[in-house]
């Protein structure tokens, strides 16, 4: 019998996913299990083989069994193997992220980004979604600036990859339906397009709405927009709205916000940088030297386990 379905008191000795940049969970096996019982909260204690063939010793909650599979997450959580299946995770992931083959690219070709703000974002995206669940603080979004070839793009592609995977993985885990995309992708250049035709034909509403629902929304390159009357008012109205929300904005710009702001008519500037100082993390990425380039996985689910 288990005690929760999301096992979320792991303390082993070592990483049982290696290296901590893997983006997609992983399935070992209980090879040995003793149950503690702490006046009223179950403990296992176990041995688990990874996949590589060693072992690592841990202590979870729960009454597990010898021969249990279990899948670890990104995010440090383990959940039995038999709760879903490998192929249910990796099917509900294609709905829930459907910009994958997209933007794949980034996940081998793309510019690796600073270790130290790399680390911060992978961070947030293990913590996100359990803070919103739970109505504890949380940032409204994470502003990555810094100069061009600093890996903010590829670093926000790994961002969406962790922090989908999680989020689909305690949606099975809840027996919740994943019937829709849960991550939209913008180009700014392609925002401010948009938003003066929307604007011609009446149309902004609807596309705002869409745009302020969705979970987690990512801007790249905020540097290119084109800003014109029409693009100011559906920036700032798209900004309010999901802070409002509380939807997660991730943004990419070669500028800093209080330089980016600049763009816009006075009386929209401070309103502006006043909710992305407020409600937003700001994460530096800098260029680096190739011997500080940190590790990156590829970013693709491995084949279901046999």
């Amino acid at each position: 019998m288990v005690t929760n379905n999301l096992i979320d008191t792991l303390y082993f000795d070592e990483e049982i996913t290696s290296p901590s940049t893997i983006l997609w969970s992983k399935v070992a096996v209980i090879r040995e299990a003793s149950i503690i019982d702490h006046g009223g909260e179950v403990t296992s204690k176990v041995e688990v083989e990874k996949n590589d063939g060693s072992m690592s010793k841990g202590i979870l909650r729960g009454e597990l069994s010898k021969g249990d599979p279990i899948i670890v997450l990104p995010n440090g959580s383990a959940i039995l193997g038999t709760e879903f299946s490998w192929i249910a995770l990796r099917d509900a992931f294609e709905i829930a992220c459907p910009i994958e083959e997209e933007l794949g690219f980034y996940d081998t070709s793309g510019t690796p980004p600073s270790p130290k703000a790399y680390e911060t974002l992978m961070e947030l995206a293990d913590t996100l979604h359990t803070r919103i669940e739970h109505h504890t603080p949380h940032p409204a979004g994470a502003y990555l600036h810094g100069a061009s070839f600093g890996g903010k793009t590829t670093a926000k592609w790994h961002f969406i990859l962790r922090w989908t995977t999680n989020y689909v993985s305690i949606e099975l885990l809840n027996k919740r339906p994943i019937d829709k995309a849960v991550v939209i992708w913008v180009e700014a250049d392609e925002f401010a397009e948009k938003a003066k035709n929307k604007a011609k034909f009446g149309q902004s509403m609807d596309w705002l709405n869409e745009l302020s629902e969705v979970p987690i929304l990512a801007i790249d390159d905020l540097d290119k927009l084109q800003i014109s009357e029409s693009v100011e008012v559906a920036f700032f109205g798209l900004i309010k709205r999901r802070i409002e929300r509380r939807k997660f904005t991730i943004i990419s710009s070669n500028m800093e916000a209080a330089r980016f702001v600049n763009r816009f008519s006075i009386d929209r500037r401070q309103p502006i940088l006043n909710r992305l100082h407020k409600f937003y993390k700001p994460i530096k990425f800098t260029r680096q030297t190739k011997q500080a380039e940190p590790q990156l996985s590829t970013g693709k689910p491995p084949p279901a386990p046999l």
